[in-house]
């Protein structure tokens, strides 16, 4: 039996919601709350194995709580929100940055069909392990290195030949922190073209550009066909589609069947990167469920490009970057700040060279 907790602002959704969850009699909802002020301690004394968290209660202090919770009691935790809701959109972003795995519907509006699709992740996210994450009194953000700079930065010894041009990056649960540091700590001078997956609920694609235009200083846009890559855009994909190159600096779009269980894959991804750019390619997978990137990252390893993991310890879901890691088709495992700071070395310290004629 799969035991859950549900914090919901309204008695009657919070109702509903359990007898949404219990209807196959394999889920039980062990703790029912209308705020997260006392989550610690209910988690603890009923022994629940997940969170449920409707975003009207996030507001209230929520975003503090589900802090404590990963640094006290750390569990998947899913927030559940109504699309038609903007103005929660920065919330979510928040909800996920404190360690939240994932956002899902909110089925007591949606009707019987997110109902079930709750159910599924419900029994898939209660097994993974999750990171406790240590609150710290300051969380610094990576400085950016003025233009000035660029030319002292070391080149990476996996790639001191290469001039990379485009990176792509994939992520699953736990990811959109990993994400928004890594990016965060890049110049808006930035040389390279950006690329990423990160799986979603369908309908999250635009808020989650919010979500990351609040938090760096590159340009964000939602994928659309037969686009055309800029030098420091981070391009995302959209809801419900492969994100692939169908020629060098021409994104395209694609409708087939999913891959490693997803639409959007990393693995299209990565595998569209190797063919087009080889060598020039750098392919990162971040926290996450499952082994997608995997295949695809090995296809940049073995074009000459540069393939990295996020380190276990770093991750709020380790499943992705350790088959990444296990497969051999990472060459480093890095945190997020050493991801940053590599990706300065590869494209700043290379365009310095280029610009100097060497």
């Amino acid at each position: 039996m799969i035991r859950v907790a549900v914090i919901d602002g309204s008695a009657s959704a919070s109702q509903a919601l359990r007898q949404l969850l219990e209807v196959d009699g394999d889920i039980a909802v062990v703790h029912e709350q209308s705020s997260l002020r006392e989550a610690v301690r209910a988690i603890r004394s009923t022994e629940a194995q997940l969170l449920l968290v409707s975003a009207r209660v996030l507001s209230a202090g929520g975003l503090s709580a589900i802090t404590h919770i990963m640094a006290e009691a750390p569990l998947p935790i899913v927030v559940l929100a109504d699309l038609l809701d903007a103005t929660s959109d920065e919330l979510l972003g928040q909800a996920l940055h404190r360690g939240a795995l994932s956002v899902y519907r909110e089925p007591v509006f949606t009707g019987s069909g997110a109902g079930a699709a709750l159910r599924v992740a419900v029994r898939h996210l209660v097994k993974v392990p999750v990171v406790r994450h240590l609150r710290r009194r300051s969380c610094p953000d990576i400085p950016l290195l003025p233009a000035s700079r660029t030319a002292s930065l070391r080149p990476s010894p996996i790639a001191s030949s290469l001039q990379p041009e485009v990176i792509g990056i994939g992520a699953s649960a736990g990811g959109p922190a990993a994400l928004a540091e890594i990016l965060g700590g890049l110049p808006p001078d930035f040389p390279g073209s950006i690329l990423v997956v990160q799986h979603l609920p369908s309908g999250f694609a635009q808020p989650f550009a919010d979500y990351l235009r609040a938090r760096i200083l590159l340009p964000v846009v939602v994928a659309e066909p037969m686009l055309d890559m800029v030098p420091g855009q981070v391009i995302l994909a959209p809801d419900g589609a492969h994100l692939l190159l169908t020629e060098k600096r021409r994104v395209g779009l694609s409708h087939a069947p999913m891959v490693s269980g997803h639409r959007p894959s990393v693995d299209i991804l990565f595998e569209s990167l190797s063919q087009w750019y080889g060598a020039q390619a750098v392919g990162i997978v971040l926290s996450g469920i499952g082994q997608d990137g995997t295949a695809g990252l090995l296809h940049i390893r073995k074009a000459g490009g540069t393939t990295i993991a996020q380190a276990g310890d770093s991750a709020a879901v380790n499943g992705m970057p350790r088959s990444a890691r296990d497969s051999g088709a990472a060459q480093q495992s890095l945190a997020p700040a050493a991801i940053s700071q590599l990706l300065r070395d590869l494209f700043c310290t290379s365009t310095a060279r280029s610009a100097d004629g060497g």
